[in-house]
């Protein structure tokens, strides 16, 4: 609109008769304050038609008009703005003012990016503020993790050496342990008889025969629980029971254990010349399986079970056929520790010297008590026991063994010959 036109408008507006005296004066605005008097007279106008119109149509209507009233104060903040303009007049002033409201959108809109950048900036800070308390959390948490690793294992060794006593083996040692069965190994290695040229040897190729057998390849990868007798019968020209032949395997096998980058779970045990009965052989081999994973003491409910039955093996008045049931059921609380996840071993070589001729003669109690260690076991427990067949003709006691689950028991015979010219 241009300047002649505007001034034409106001003319044709003052003189009139279709506009009201309030309609004239909001033409003529052009200041923060003339805009503050006009609103102020038009609210008390309203207020006076509010209280006679505060229900109905009347009622929804003022909800509507309310919301004018927040234009006053937005204009008492831009007054200052606003009475700049005064100096330009009319009626120019509208024009001006929206300039302004507008100049102050673009000021606005950049402070809300200021905003925006700012909270951007404070988010990231927060961010990384959190990484940082996260990684110091996680070094904490993992600290009192080692804290407490290291409190249960030295709860669990306190666990063992209860075991330990109860077994009566204070005095045992795994390294003498360890130097007793090398020792054991040597002398068979030694054996000019045994190691002669003219038989077959269970190292080399022999080894590797026997091994590739079905009896020993049944037993070395059965799913389940197994027990492998292995009755070795020297060549008749050997004099004497000293060595056995198949005893190398029984070494081979704890050999390769060691060798292993993550050995299993095993125990080992020979017995000597002299002869060892029960109770000087199975606590042994109980004793090594917990020390390998002490952490199986864990489990308080098995725990209490297998302490139950310690107390009973002490007992001093306690007979010998209850002795024995106590010492059973010892052996079978220990493999009950084990799950079915785990594959464990047992190497026993010249189970045919459990025995004492002043005490008593253990040797089908020894196998009885493997026996029932397999029946009874859940994790994968593989039991090698080597006897020396002509000493101790097991093939003939097989049936007081107490064998129930036959797939878990095999019974190899294997009689040394000479070599083929």
């Amino acid at each position: 609109m241009s300047e002649i036109e505007q001034v034409q408008f106001r003319e044709w507006v003052e003189t009139s008769k279709g506009f009201s005296e309030d309609e004239r004066k909001a033409l003529n605005i052009d200041s923060a304050d003339t805009f503050n008097e006009f609103w102020t007279d038009a609210n008390k106008a309203k207020e006076s038609f509010d209280r006679g119109h505060e229900k109905g149509c009347g009622l929804w209507g003022r909800h509507y008009q309310d919301s004018a009233a927040l234009i006053l104060p937005f204009m008492n903040d831009f007054s200052p703005i606003i009475q700049v303009v005064k100096d330009f007049g009319a009626p120019y002033g509208g024009i001006a003012v929206g300039a302004i409201f507008a100049h102050k959108g673009d000021e606005v809109q950049e402070h809300i990016v200021q905003i925006r950048r700012l909270c951007e900036e404070l988010l990231n800070k927060n961010v990384d503020s959190i990484k940082r308390l996260n990684l110091q959390l996680k070094e904490d948490n993992a600290e009192l993790q080692s804290k407490i690793a290291e409190l249960q294992k030295g709860h669990d060794y306190d666990r063992l050496n209860e075991v330990q006593r109860s077994l009566d083996l204070n005095d045992f040692s795994e390294e003498q342990h360890y130097e007793d069965w090398n020792k054991h190994c040597q002398a068979v290695r030694i054996d000019d008889d045994l190691n002669s040229e003219l038989l077959q040897q269970m190292r080399g190729p022999g080894l590797d025969t026997f091994r590739a057998c079905d009896d020993y390849q049944t037993w070395s990868s059965s799913k389940q629980p197994c027990l492998l007798v292995l009755s070795g019968h020297n060549d008749i020209s050997i004099d004497g029971p000293y060595q056995c032949w198949v005893s190398p395997l029984a070494a081979a096998t704890v050999e390769d254990f060691g060798q292993r980058e993550n050995p299993p779970i095993y125990a080992y045990y020979a017995l000597t010349q002299n002869g060892k009965i029960l109770y000087d052989v199975l606590p042994v081999i109980l004793l090594q399986l917990l020390r390998t994973k002490a952490s199986v003491l864990r489990d308080e409910q098995r725990y209490a079970e297998l302490r139950t039955q310690l107390g009973k093996l002490q007992q001093v008045s306690i007979g010998e056929n209850d002795r024995v049931s106590a010492m059973e059921k010892t052996a079978i609380r220990v493999v009950e520790f084990f799950t079915e996840s785990e594959t464990i071993y047992i190497v026993v070589d010249r189970a045919d010297r459990c025995r004492d001729i002043k005490k008593a003669d253990h040797r089908k109690t020894l196998l009885r008590c493997l026996v029932q260690m397999v029946e009874a076991a859940r994790c994968k427990l593989r039991i090698l026991v080597v006897i020396d067949g002509r000493s101790w003709r097991v093939e003939n006691y097989r049936d007081d063994l107490g064998v129930k689950i036959e797939e878990r028991f095999i019974m190899c015979t294997a009689e040394q010959r000479l070599k083929e010219q």
